[in-house]
């Protein structure tokens, strides 16, 4: 239980008697943040100007006490950062050359006995950093330390290049953290920000701060993207982009869209080798080389067909880059999710090819040929795995009149999993095998798969697609891993 009744209370001077707190930027820096970049950041990203607003117009409310320690031969503020901020500049504008003009306004017409009584305030003092870490816990977070979100730690370090530092300044200042990636994570993000996309629910999604600054970062890190869009950072931190404004935009409409619909996330592009990732590649080349027809999102244009990765979204129709209502998008991925699958490099690159095209393909809005997409990348995977053992199923006496169909697959990899196990699979292979039209889990069956495949009268439903992808994961694990 926190006692802070015994804790010693004490008046400081906010200019040279106690400095804001280094280790508030959560960054893991061992030396700490000059005192100058930490005023910074609490100006530019956690709204210090408008407290020092609030303090001219309202005045300093003592309600709540700040919170000291002692670090050695200095005193150090670890709970009011921001408010120590604000009446530091209050004190001195120039301590924040990048908010001086800002300040001095807001200042202005404040009486000199007020500013002068505005230099001594009481603070607390904690006598630990353990006691001070609990109470911080307790009153922010529930945790003794929390890290900052991805775009709020780009946002700290962008804010030193906006002040006018350069990359190898901060590099000295940060030894062990890596600059760069900061810098251009939050160069980039500003990137995306910036783009005219074509319908509200995009610019609003891409300024949300639920946003997946992640999931973003797993595209533009790869050197697939840095090569297609030629990404750097200059000596001064400013991004620089090989392609045009409108082609930059119609990249950025693909992902984002992508992302809005939940067919781009961290899992789905979480290997480069993954099947998803790379059509998404394919898709933002043809897109860098004016192929638009091949599935190329235009910004303002619409752009259907099953290589669209972004805009598959609905189940009534594939909805354009640029003319889908927000009723009509759904935050369930379209496609099913793959990113487990990384085919072998044994297997042929048609397996591969197979996969690239079912990741991007909308379930909801073509769920027969996805379905029917499916039923050919299980046929072909297992032929493929029983290829990389050196086994001909054809010649092992599965054949149909010659012919090796999903049936004598089926009956060949049944065979196999109960002589090199896993035994466990034994099951998953006869359900697929054995489930009648009546039974439960029919949907889930070869004779399902078949009859969408040849009879007229049948049809695939997006329901059908996704449970028989829950009953061939297990398998595909098997054929794809083993």
């Amino acid at each position: 239980m926190i006692d802070m009744r015994a804790w010693k209370t004490t008046t400081l001077d906010v200019v040279s008697g106690v400095d804001l707190d280094p280790r508030n930027v959560r960054l893991d820096i061992p030396t700490g943040a000059p005192q100058a970049d930490v005023m910074l950041d609490l100006f530019k990203n956690e709204k210090a100007l408008d407290l020092v607003e609030a303090i001219v117009k309202v005045g300093y409310l003592t309600h709540e006490v700040p919170i000291v320690i002692k670090r050695g031969s200095r005193v150090v503020v670890v709970e009011g950062n921001r408010r120590l901020a604000a009446l530091k500049a209050i004190q001195n504008p120039y301590l924040v050359p990048e908010y001086q003009a800002r300040v001095s306004t807001h200042i202005a017409a404040l009486d000199p006995k007020v500013r002068d009584s505005l230099r001594k305030i009481e603070v607390k003092y904690a006598p630990r950093q353990a006691d001070a870490n609990e109470l911080i816990a307790a009153l922010h977070t529930g945790n003794v330390r929390v890290a900052w979100s991805p775009t709020r730690q780009a946002a700290f370090f962008q804010a030193q290049i906006d002040a006018g530092q350069t990359l190898a300044k901060l590099r000295a200042n940060y030894p062990t953290v890596d600059v760069e990636k900061y810098v251009l994570r939050s160069a980039v993000f500003r990137r995306f920000q910036g783009v005219a996309y074509s319908t509200p629910e995009l610019k609003d999604f891409v300024r949300d701060r639920a946003f997946s600054i992640s999931t973003l970062a797993r595209i533009y890190e790869s050197k697939d993207f840095i090569d297609l869009a030629g990404m750097t950072l200059s000596q001064a931190g400013r991004l620089q982009c090989k392609l045009s404004v409108p082609i930059f935009a119609a990249v950025a409409e693909t992902i984002v869209e992508g992302m809005y619909s939940g067919n781009i996330t961290t899992r789905s592009v979480n290997s480069v080798k993954g099947p998803r990732f790379k059509a998404l590649i394919d898709q933002l080349r043809r897109i860098v080389s004016g192929s638009p027809s091949l599935g190329a999102a235009q910004p303002g244009k619409a752009s259907g067909g099953a290589s669209n990765a972004g805009a598959q979204t609905s189940s009534t129709g594939p909805s354009g880059a640029g003319g889908s209502s927000s009723k009509s998008r759904t935050k369930r991925s379209p496609a099913l999710d793959l990113s487990s699958i990384v085919v072998p490099g044994v297997f042929p690159p048609s397996v591969e090819r197979i996969f690239e095209e079912l990741s991007t393909l909308s379930v909801d809005t073509y769920p027969n040929a996805a379905l029917d997409l499916l039923r050919t990348a299980l046929e072909k995977s297992i032929k493929a795995f029983a290829e990389a053992n050196s086994v001909d199923i054809k010649a092992s006496g599965r054949n149909q009149q010659g012919y090796v169909y999903l049936k004598q697959c089926l009956e060949w990899l049944h065979d196999w999993i109960k002589k090199s196990g896993p035994t466990s699979q034994v099951q998953v292979v006869q359900k697929l095998q054995g489930a009648k039209i009546n039974s439960t889990g029919y949907n889930k069956s070869k004779n399902h798969l078949d009859a969408i495949n040849h009879n007229h009268y049948i049809f695939a439903t997006a329901d059908d697609v996704r449970d028989s992808w829950d009953a061939m994961q297990s398998l595909f694990s098997l054929v794809i891993f083993k």
